[in-house]
């Protein structure tokens, strides 16, 4: 028969068919699979439910560790997830945590402090996601190490201190209470942008350009773009970069991938003016998703970018949550 466990906070759905009861602990070949485990406590029962990092512990969907005796192991089991689409399947400040978390370890800061839920992040200036305060605590304020006033004083002055304007990256609506109080108190909206989501997709193939995939950065990679910043923090994380050169052999699209978990995060797409609206975004996609073997793929763009979010819905993306960065006018 099937047995089910009732779903936690983080929407984990049903238990497999089999034996409710095993005798013996779940061995090493269980290792990174999602397991309930119930363990003997006192006159009764604890379970637990995450995925298993050791023999003796789990990890939670909020990336905290619980350990657990397995001698006192009555019962465990695989559980599978209601949902693997890209962006479901959890409360909606889980995702937006997880899919943030993604998006800043593969784009990596030269420098991270972390204060209580708020990750301090500094690059020498180059873009705004290495160069701000990225929230990570409960929805809210992000649980700061200090008083608000106190951190907002501490987050100026480790700003100015390596010459970089002070910003905060506020993804929405988990930290909604935060971005109300720094637009009453003189920070400015400097970009608005989606975080968008899809599962990967086929892509049709074109035979008209030349691929070039890289495990960095290259001269082309960065000419391309007309870009000279951000090598050192690009080559900090591991990923795939792409350039797309036309039958004689100009270079003309660039793209970068990277990997963390089940996850891809795209950035760097970008495609010279006289070759737009020519479909050639599609192909850096294409080749780009081909490169990895990752199942769900995560992206930004700028709200105002109406020609990419056209594109990148009709391949089946959706818009998962919006963010904003503000900086401190003066």
């Amino acid at each position: 028969m099937d047995i089910h466990l009732k779903p936690d906070i983080f929407g984990v759905s049903s238990i497999k068919k089999g034996a409710l009861l095993m005798l013996t602990a779940p061995d090493s070949s269980l290792i990174g699979k999602r397991l309930s485990i119930r363990c003997a406590n006192g006159a009764g029962f604890r379970d637990y439910l995450g995925v298993m990092r050791s023999l003796t512990s789990i990890e939670k969907r909020d990336g905290s560790i619980l350990n657990f005796d397995p001698n006192q192991i009555v019962a465990w089991r695989l559980v599978e997830e209601l949902s693997a689409r890209a962006g479901f399947g959890a409360p909606t400040s889980m995702r937006i945590r997880e899919i943030e978390s993604v998006l800043t370890t593969t784009w990596p800061a030269l420098e991270v402090e972390i204060r209580g839920g708020w990750r301090y992040r500094a690059g020498a200036g180059y873009t705004y996601r290495s160069n701000s305060i990225l929230l990570q605590g409960a929805p809210g304020i992000g649980e700061p190490l200090l008083a608000l006033d106190a951190e907002i004083d501490f987050a100026i002055n480790f700003y100015r201190q390596r010459n970089i304007t002070p910003a905060f990256h506020l993804p929405l609506p988990s930290y909604l209470e935060l971005d109300e109080y720094l637009d009453s108190s003189g920070w400015a909206i400097h970009l608005e942008a989606l975080a968008m989501v899809a599962n990967r997709m086929e892509i049709d193939a074109r035979e008209d350009c030349q691929v070039v995939i890289t495990d960095l950065p290259t001269d082309e990679f960065q000419a391309t773009r007309g870009v000279t910043q951000g090598m050192a923090m690009m080559s900090a994380y591991p990923a795939k970069y792409l350039v797309l050169r036309d039958l004689d052999g100009a270079p003309f699209a660039t793209g970068r991938i990277s990997v963390d978990g089940e996850w891809a995060a795209i950035t760097n797409l970008f495609v010279k003016p006289d070759y737009r609206r020519q479909g050639w975004s599609k192909v850096v996609l294409r080749e780009l998703i081909n490169s990895v073997s990752a199942p769900k793929i995560a992206l930004q763009v700028e709200s105002n970018n109406i020609a990419a979010l056209g594109l990148y819905e009709s391949l089946g993306f959706h818009n998962h949550h919006t963010y904003r960065f503000r900086k401190l006018l003066s």
